[in-house]
């Protein structure tokens, strides 16, 4: 059965600029709750610049039921067989990204790891990605996502 490829994006808060650019997560959809919810298996990365950033796994995650949940796009789909091989790869995603959208050079840098082994198709460039979130959050603030 195939496992849909989602990077969706959430509220980071307000910092001494303004807004925080949102934080990205790639999740793996997983199936749903006794309720009909979505769970996924949520891949991110925590933490700042001058601290270090650590990388995070939750599965079985409502994710878009959190309250900083603000859209989601979907980016390829993945053979359940090959599920497991997607977490190992998780952790090997580095980025070199220093600024404030670290957390969304990651989520793409993770998504462009799945497809470079082949456990989904190609990815879309990300400025396409930017444009389809920007939608979803639309969509979001409408409740119709």
């Amino acid at each position: 059965m195939p496992l849909k490829v989602v990077i969706a994006q959430f509220h980071s808060g307000i910092g001494p600029n303004g807004i925080r650019p949102y934080q990205w997560h790639l999740c793996i959809e997983t199936g749903r709750d006794y309720r009909g919810f979505v769970e996924a298996t949520t891949f991110f990365i925590r933490g700042s610049s001058a601290g270090g950033f650590r990388y995070e796994c939750h599965e079985r995650v409502r994710y878009k039921k959190l309250e900083q949940y603000r859209g989601s796009v979907c980016v390829g789909m993945i053979s359940s067989k090959r599920y497991r091989d997607a977490v190992d790869l998780m952790r090997e995603v580095m980025t070199t990204d220093g600024s404030e959208y670290v957390t969304q050079s990651w989520a793409y840098a993770a998504a462009r790891k799945l497809s470079a082994y082949g456990l989904m198709g190609e990815l879309w460039a990300l400025e396409f990605i930017w444009e389809q979130l920007r939608n979803g959050e639309r969509a979001w603030e409408r409740g119709d996502d």
